[in-house]
């Protein structure tokens, strides 16, 4: 060392700990190669610098020129880096082959083996002197350094060009970090060209390695400020601004580096400006997509943002090195098409519902002969579910396989031929081994997605239908029997032509055999004095008139007359209306009179049975039609009936009746349960103030579409019949009794199903049975978690130490046999075959019956009935209570669910504290009360802080339990007067009778610290709190009336929405007040 101690190696110094900073701080970003080039830069800036420093501080000479040489590692190296740099940044690598870089290379590396030989021949300096101070040397320079110089200021100028170009032609977010870089590199560029040419202030000084420190800081202001590393180019082609999908533009950084406006508008970005912030505060399905990505592949996910549906999809831009260099994201608006497949989704799930209403057997099998379709209506004929039927054969399941290769063989005869076939008549085992027939049409269609043809099926059950035809035959057999065997001569016209005439009626005429008859008129048969001249009446088959009976002379076929006795009646079959024609021979009067009753009586049946009534009404309980035959049964006409309430129509003993027909109605179209399709007794009240019984039976009806369009009833004479009931009830004391039972047990129903309410209901439930089957007490108990519970009672001397009782399900009660057996159960002595029967408060009890509460075949509970008698119950009284206690579970039943639907009409279903409508119908009443008894009352309206943070951090659900947990935080400090309601979203409502503002105020700062200092759970996270802003308004005596304005309750609220408004403004989590003036 020389001893002396320049001043501008300080600045060397400081160049050299720069650049070692900057080149840690690009090896720490190593994963992007732009840093890797950058590190090694900033390494031969480093070693620029450092060897310069030495040389200064060296001596004697030949020391200063082996630091000097020590300089030229960095000196060729840096332009060389510097180009690489420039490459990598501008994305142009790719075109920088492998000859490309030993081209680069070579004249540094040709420069530095000359430097280290210079003494041998002097091509780099041709010759060294000392310079003013002894600091220096000063360099005269050789022909190869000055190539070397041009050959370096050719690669620094390159790099610039093409860093200011990417900056030009790039986003704003790249250019200011782009300039820096290139004004950097020209710092030492200039330091070097002045000395160069011999203007540099310090003669022998390179001022390159002095600009360092200036370069270095405007490369860090690059990096470190402006985040050079973050925002790396690329190319802008990839962005299309009139695109109408969004699209994102992402380095590897994971960094908005551009956006066009459709994603600024489907991602509701109008005035935030995401360039450089990372991308999941931007896209928060970001890191779904990144984790849904694979090499060559596209990641898609969808997700809601401001009411449109996206559909995001993410690809990788160009590849460099061990990853992606950047990702496209494209954002497509899928909302029609989302809301379009929820309504055909909708529509499916309504067309399955209504296929399920069906009550015919719906059914599609595919080519493989299995179930792709099944509705409720198939899948009982099998005594199964639709869901065991799906993707199964017939032969997999079918009680007769004979019936299974039936079906197999019609199915393949129709997907073969592709033409559709009706089965007229198949048989069906079902699951009890009864056979039922079915009309079938198959169908041939095409199944979406599935190879070959399918087959849809819709079966009818006919079997009642062949029992009726059956019994349709064997009556005609008999009535042509009867017809046949009849001495009454007996004949059928039509147009008043006879088509048939029985042997009677050939004997008496004199004919032979039907064929001389048939075709003949009437009138051939009847002395012309008394045929065609209109003498005689209309026939019954032309005039299409009521029964009509007179006297005629009748002719034989001889020519001889005899008087007869005619009777026309019209008839309907079949094939139209028909002429019943009886003809007697008067000479034989006194001979055929009793024939002639007993036929008249007979046919006159036959006759009367269209007299029933025929009938429709609506789910309502109006009768939309009725037929005419109404008024002779009733007296009154169709349109008086028409205009008839139900509980005019019928009695008020058969109201209850009808009103269980319209229920069983709505059951059949809410449940699917069909509708009993067994005749009901209706007592019906007739215009002359008399009764009439009538049997009734009823359906639902459906139009073609399979919509149901009303109830079809037919409602026929019985009032005979019910006289014979009568007599019969006078005879059987016995039958007599139990029916009197069975109406008390009606009534007794019916005054228990008028309530709703549990416990009245059970007081109503107990004194009723009271009538039926005494007892000295009794309880209703309820099964819950295993466990029999005493939910009412009567009889016990403390009735409240027996209410909320429980019993274990064991066999220390006789509870557990009920419960299995699902039948009543007799003790002749409790006390005597269980011991919990001799303790109190059921000491009292010898004689106990037990009898199930069941609902939808579910036991809920138990009716137990007491005695102080042992066996004071009989199987009687069993089966009385039996039938009771089905009417009261389902009462019950109704209660439990009629208070469900109590409490949810005025809860909030998340929170559980009053709902929105409910808190401000309590509140208007408490308003009334406190305007006019001139009380303090107050309102705080509350919110959640940055609610939308916590969703955003944790997960909707744990939004959720937020909402939960400042609910029941604030029931808890509150008093029992006090209301709390849920204003909407993450607002709540707070109503405070009877306090005054700086009270109000103190409630909600104790509400504030409250909720501030209890965390909530984030599950999967550690604790988190939250904190709420509030504001607070009190009722100014001077706002209230005698009948307070409509909006005065709203505007105490708005007020103290204000002072939540001024909360919010304030900075949150904190307590304002709120009136008509500014808040505090």
């Amino acid at each position: 060392m020389n001893g002396q101690f320049p001043p501008y190696v300080i600045a060397l110094v400081l160049a050299v700990v720069l650049a070692a900073l900057l080149a840690h701080a690009a090896w720490r970003r190593r994963d992007l190669p732009v840093a890797r080039a950058l590190g090694w830069l900033m390494l031969a800036a480093a070693i620029w610098a450092a060897g310069r420093a030495l040389e200064a501080l060296a001596s004697p000479a030949p020391a200063k020129i082996f630091w000097a040489k020590v300089q030229y590692l960095g000196i060729v190296a840096a332009p060389a880096v510097w180009l690489i740099f420039a490459l990598r940044y501008s994305r142009l690598e790719r075109w920088f082959t492998r000859g490309h870089r030993l081209l680069l290379w070579f004249v540094p590396g040709l420069t530095l083996a000359l430097v280290w030989t210079n003494e041998r021949h002097g091509l780099i300096w041709s010759a060294i002197t000392p310079g003013p101070t002894p600091d220096r040397l000063i360099y005269a320079h050789g022909p190869v350094f000055w190539l070397a110089v041009v050959y370096n200021y050719l690669l620094v100028l390159i790099g610039a060009g093409l860093i200011v170009r990417v900056a030009w032609g790039g986003p704003p977010a790249l250019r200011r970090p782009a300039v820096l870089m290139a004004a950097a590199a020209a710092l030492p560029l200039l330091g070097n060209g002045l000395y160069l040419i011999g203007y540099s202030p310090l003669p022998g000084v390179d001022l390159a390695p002095l600009s360092f420190p200036a370069a270095g800081a405007l490369m860090a202001l690059g990096i470190f400020r402006l985040q050079f590393f973050d925002l790396l180019p690329l190319a802008r082609a990839a962005v299309v601004d009139r695109i109408r999908d969004g699209v994102l533009v992402v380095d590897a950084a994971a960094r908005v580096l551009d956006l066009n406006p459709a994603a600024r508008r489907l991602l509701a970005l109008a005035d935030a400006s995401p360039l450089g912030r990372p991308v999941g505060a931007v896209l928060p399905v970001w890191p779904d997509l990144l984790a849904g990505y694979t090499p060559g592949a596209e990641a898609q996910v969808e997700l809601s943002v401001g009411g449109f549906e996206l559909e995001a999809r993410l690809s990788a831009l160009a590849e460099a090195g061990a990853g992606p260099a950047g990702w496209l994201v494209m954002l497509r608006d899928v909302t029609i098409r989302k809301q379009t497949a929820a309504a055909l989704q909708q529509s499916e799930a309504r067309l399955r519902q209504v296929i399920d209403l069906v009550p015919h057997l719906i059914f599609a099998k595919d080519a493989d002969g299995r179930y792709v379709l099944v509705n409720q209506a198939m899948a009982a004929a099998y005594g199964a579910t639709p869901e065991t039927l799906l993707g199964r054969r017939d032969v997999e399941f079918a009680r007769s396989p004979a019936e299974a290769e039936a079906f197999r063989r019609d199915d393949l005869e129709v997907m073969t031929t592709g033409q559709p076939k009706l089965i007229p008549e198949e048989p069906l085992t079902g699951p009890g081994g009864e056979v039922r027939f079915f009309q079938t049409t198959k169908i041939p269609f095409a199944l979406s997605g599935a190879p070959g043809m399918a087959m849809l099926g819709v079966a009818t059950d006919i079997t009642e239908r062949k029992r009726a035809e059956a019994a349709l035959r064997e009556s005609e057999q008999r009535f042509r029997a009867l017809i046949e065997a009849s001495p009454v001569p007996i004949a059928l016209t039509r147009d008043e032509r006879f088509v048939y005439v029985n042997p009677a009626y050939l004997q008496m005429t004199g004919f032979a055999a039907l064929s001389e008859v048939a075709g003949h008129s009437i009138y051939d048969h009847l002395a012309p004095e008394l045929g065609a001249d209109g003498a005689v009446p209309p026939t019954a088959g032309s005039a299409r008139g009521p029964v009509l009976e007179y006297e005629a002379v009748g002719l034989r076929r001889d020519g001889a007359r005899f008087p007869c006795h005619i009777t026309l009646a019209q008839v309907e079959l079949g094939d139209g209306p028909v002429g019943l024609l009886f003809a007697q021979d008067i000479t034989a009067r006194k001979q055929a009179e009793a024939a002639v009753r007993e036929s008249e009586r007979r046919y006159r049946l036959l006759a009367e049975n269209a007299t029933d009534v025929i009938w429709t009404m609506d789910f309502s309980g109006r009768f939309t039609y009725i037929s005419p035959s109404v008024e002779p049964l009733r007296g009154f006409t169709p349109d008086e009936v028409l205009r008839q309430p139900l509980a005019e129509a019928v009695t008020p003993d058969s109201l209850a009746l009808m009103l269980d027909l319209l229920q069983a109605a709505v059951r059949e179209l809410t449940l699917g349960e069909p509708m009993p399709a067994r005749p009901h007794e209706v007592e019906q009240p007739r215009k002359d103030g008399t009764t009439v019984w009538t049997e009734v039976i009823a359906r639902v009806m459906y139009d073609a579409g399979g919509a149901p369009t009303g109830i079809l009833g037919v409602s026929r004479d019985i009032t005979a019949r019910k006289q014979l009931e009568a007599d019969n009830r006078r005879l059987f004391e016995a039958a007599q009794r139990r029916a009197m039972e069975a109406e008390t047990l009606r009534e007794a129903g019916a005054a228990v199903a008028a309530t709703l309410d549990r416990d009245d209901l059970i007081q109503r439930l107990l004194e009723q049975l009271k009538r039926v089957v005494p007892y000295d007490s009794a309880s209703v108990q309820l099964l819950r978690d295993e466990e029999m519970e005493i939910v009412g009672g009567s009889g016990f001397a403390d009735l409240s130490a027996v209410i909320g009782m429980r019993f274990k399900m064991s066999a220390a009660t006789p509870d557990l046999v009920v419960f299995q057996t699902r039948q009543p159960h007799i003790l002749h002595d409790a006390q005597a075959d269980y011991a919990a029967f001799r303790e109190p408060p059921h000491n009292h009890i010898h004689g106990w019956l037990g009898v199930p509460l069941i609902v939808q075949d579910r036991v809920i509970g138990m009716l137990a009935l007491d005695s102080t008698r042992p066996g004071a119950f009989t199987g009687d009284h069993a089966r009385l209570a039996t039938a009771f206690a089905d009417q009261v579970a389902i009462a019950l039943e109704n209660a439990r669910l009629f208070e469900d639907v109590q409490r949810l009409a005025i809860t909030d279903a998340l929170t559980g504290v009053y709902n929105r409508r409910h808190f401000f119908h309590l509140a208007a009443l408490e308003f009334e009360l406190a305007c006019r008894y001139r009380h303090a009352l107050s309102v705080i309206m509350l919110d959640i802080d940055h609610f939308k943070a916590v969703n955003d951090a944790f997960g909707h659900a744990a939004g959720d339990h937020v909402l939960r947990h400042v609910a029941q935080l604030c029931r808890t400090a509150l008093r029992k007067p006090d209301l709390i309601g849920r204003y909407g979203g993450e607002e709540f409502v707070i109503l405070l009778p009877e306090t005054s503002p700086d009270s109000a105020v103190q409630v909600a700062e104790r509400l504030r610290a409250l909720i501030e200092a209890t965390p909530f759970d984030a599950h999967a996270h550690a604790p988190a709190r939250i904190t709420l802003s509030l504001g607070v308004a009190t009722l100014p005596l001077a706002d209230c009336r005698d009948q307070p304005a409509p909006d005065s309750l709203q505007k105490l609220v708005d007020w103290a929405d204000r002072g939540l408004y001024a909360a919010k403004q304030s900075g949150r989590n904190c307590v304002r007040v709120g009136g008509p003036a500014d808040p505090v």
